[in-house]
C-alpha cells in the first residue's frame, strides 16, 4: 500500500481492543512514514453516519477496527460509496459473522480479519 498517497484513517471500536488494535496500526503507519490519523470512534448508534461521513472524502485509506460489519444498514451501498474515490485496507472483528457478508466485505476490502465461526482470538491480535 506504500506509495499511494493516500492518507491513512484508522476508524475504530469503541472499546479495548479497538484502541489496542489502533495503536498497532497507527505505530506500524509512523513507521512506515506514512500519513495517518485517528478518524474517529465507531458504535452500534453513530456506524451509519460515520460510514456516510468516510464516503464523502477522498484519498484515504481507511481501517475499520473490530467492528462486525453486520450492524451497519445498506453495507454493500456504503461500501461502493467509500471505495469511489478511497480504499480500504483492512477491516477486522473478532466477532464471527457469516460467510456471505464476509464476501462481501472481500469485493471491497484488501485484508478482511474476520472469523466466519465463533474464536477466542482478539481484534488486536489480529492487527
Amino acid at each position: 500500500m506504500r506509495g499511494m498517497g493516500l492518507q491513512w484513517q484508522v476508524y475504530l471500536f469503541e472499546q479495548l481492543d479497538g484502541l489496542c488494535s489502533a495503536a498497532i496500526i497507527l505505530r506500524f503507519a509512523n513507521m512506515k512514514s506514512e500519513p495517518a490519523k485517528l478518524g474517529g470512534f465507531l458504535s452500534y448508534a453513530n456506524c451509519d453516519s460515520i460510514f456516510n461521513e468516510m464516503a464523502k472524502q477522498s484519498n484515504a485509506l481507511f481501517f475499520v477496527l473490530d467492528f462486525p460489519p453486520e450492524h451497519i444498514n445498506e453495507l454493500e451501498k456504503k461500501l461502493k460509496n467509500i471505495t469511489l474515490k478511497n480504499r480500504i485496507a483492512y477491516w477486522s472483528s473478532h466477532h464471527h459473522c457469516g460467510e456471505k457478508t464476509i464476501s462481501l466485505l472481500k469485493n471491497f476490502v484488501k485484508i478482511v480479519d474476520i472469523p466466519a465461526s465463533k474464536t477466542n482470538i482478539c481484534s488486536t491480535e489480529l492487527a
